[in-house]
Formats: structure tokens, C-alpha cells, sequence
């Protein structure tokens, strides 16, 4: 099945009494990513990088999804142990981030219809709310006041081991790395990426880079007109996902079924 999936970005000028003023502007997608649905059932995973990367103070996660049937405690993108990065629903109203000695509790995000997330943590920052955030389908999220966060000094820096542990801990899509706490869910890509402290992380509060995740404007490497090769990119169709496909992202890291099929 398909689904539509992001926006395209125009700017003009009007002149009015002799002034010039820009004015932005976001149409509808014309294009689509094929949505996969795990039926409650099938899930898949990854290795995280056998060598170690270091030096990243910044991540960045895109990914389309539509809740199917809510369960509590389940697991969208997320590490086998629950001491690494998890993605996922912790009631019904509550998304949670953890990893890296913070913990993001956002509501609003995911339902059932189709949501495009964008979720950024920039351990650059002081403040949480900076730190910490989610759109969802262009709306951001509200983060939860039990919100918490090991590194509000603006310098702490984590490698992929941080993240993921090691290259031994699987790393799930659909549910945690291991199988346990699977959603019912259907997904159109999933996207991530990590960077250093001299590399700019794209501004999700900019509507344009928001509208860069969409079918028209994403590569088929995920890439787009804003920002590079992701680390980790994952979008395909059912027969694709089924199979095992190579992530389009810039590591080796295929992606392969831990159960189940894909429709």
C-alpha cells in the first residue's frame, strides 16, 4: 500500500508600498512511500557498527508511522537492551526517547492514521526543551515535564557503543532488537543519523526541512537538496522488507527479519 508523505517548499516576494517581504510557502506531496505493515507479527533488525564511531554530540530520526492497535510498551525503533537507544509507546498517549542518559517523554505523536516523525536530541544544548524535540506531521510535540537529561552542560559526547552498546545487540524496527514488546503498526521509512560537533544537525522547527523528508525530495540514498547521506536509511516495499535489503544509508548495516512477514 502507499501513503502520502511530506510536503514541498516554495518562497516568493510581494512588494506592497515599496517593500519587499519573503513569504514561504508549503504545498501537498504529490508523491508517496510504500507503507509496510507488520500485521502485530513480523519485525526486523540490524547490527550496530562493529567498529566503534565516536565523537557525535547530536542525532537525528525521520520515520513515518501508523499505529494500528495501541498496546502498552511498544517498540517503533529500539536496542535489545533497554540500557541503549529505544523508540517507542509507553501508554497511550505517551512516546518516550531513551538512550544516552536522557529520557524524552512526548504526547501527541502517533495514532491511526499516518504520522510523519521527526525526532532530534542535541546534547549542544542547556536547556531541555532545546535538547529535546518531536514534530509530528509539521505540529510539535509537547514534552512531558518528567522529562530528564544526564548532559545539560553542552559538551557531553557519545559514539555508536554509547547508542547501541555493541555489535552483538540487535537493533529492531517494529519492535526491540530481540522480538520483545512488537508493535502493530505500518511504517513508510526510517531514517538516522548522528553528528559531531562541527557538523550542523538540520533544524526540524524549519518547516523546509521538515518538507525535505518526503518522497519527492528524499534520494534514494536519503539524502535530499538540505542535508547528506544519513548513517542509516531503510525504505522500501513489502517484497523488499520481507526479503532482507541493504541499508541505503552510508554504513553496512542490512536489514534483516527477526519474524513474520510484511504486507
Amino acid at each position: 500500500m502507499t501513503a502520502s508523505s511530506g510536503s514541498a517548499a516554495a518562497s516568493s516576494i510581494v512588494t506592497l508600498n515599496d517593500a519587499s517581504y519573503n513569504f514561504d510557502s508549503i504545498t501537498a506531496s504529490t508523491a508517496s512511500f510504500a507503507l509496510v505493515d507488520n500485521g502485530g507479527v513480523a519485525w526486523s533488525k540490524f547490527s550496530p557498527p562493529a567498529a566503534n564511531l565516536a565523537g557525535f554530540n547530536k542525532l537525528l530520526i525521520a520515520t513515518t508511522i501508523r499505529e494500528d492497535v495501541y498496546a502498552a510498551l511498544m517498540s517503533y525503533a529500539a536496542s535489545s537492551n533497554t540500557a541503549y537507544l529505544q523508540i517507542g509507546q509507553r501508554s497511550a498517549s505517551q512516546f518516550r526517547v531513551t538512550g544516552l542518559g536522557a529520557t524524552a517523554k512526548f504526547t501527541g505523536v502517533v495514532g491511526a492514521t499516518e504520522k510523519k516523525v521527526l525526532i532530534s536530541l542535541d546534547f549542544s544544548k542547556t536547556e531541555l526543551s532545546d535538547q529535546m524535540m518531536c514534530f509530528s506531521d509539521g505540529v510539535r510535540a509537547a514534552l512531558d515535564s518528567s522529562s530528564s537529561s544526564n548532559h545539560l552542560t553542552g559538551d557531553y559526547i557519545f559514539s555508536s557503543n554509547d547508542a547501541f552498546g555493541n555489535s552483538t545487540i540487535p537493533f529492531g524496527l517494529f519492535a526491540a532488537g530481540g522480538g520483545s514488546r512488537i508493535t502493530n503498526a505500518a511504517m513508510g521509512f526510517f531514517w538516522m543519523d548522528f553528528y559531531t560537533p562541527s557538523e550542523a544537525m538540520p533544524d526540524i522547527r524549519d518547516p523546509d526541512v521538515r518538507a525535505a523528508f518526503s518522497a519527492e525530495r528524499l534520494g534514494a540514498d536519503g539524502s535530499s537538496d538540505l542535508f547528506g547521506q544519513p548513517l542509516w536509511y531503510y525504505q522500501g516495499t513489502a517484497a523488499e522488507w520481507n526479503a532482507g535489503m541493504a541499508n541505503k544509508g552510508s554504513l553496512i548495516a542490512p536489514l534483516t527479519v527477526g519474524a513474520g512477514g510484511f504486507a
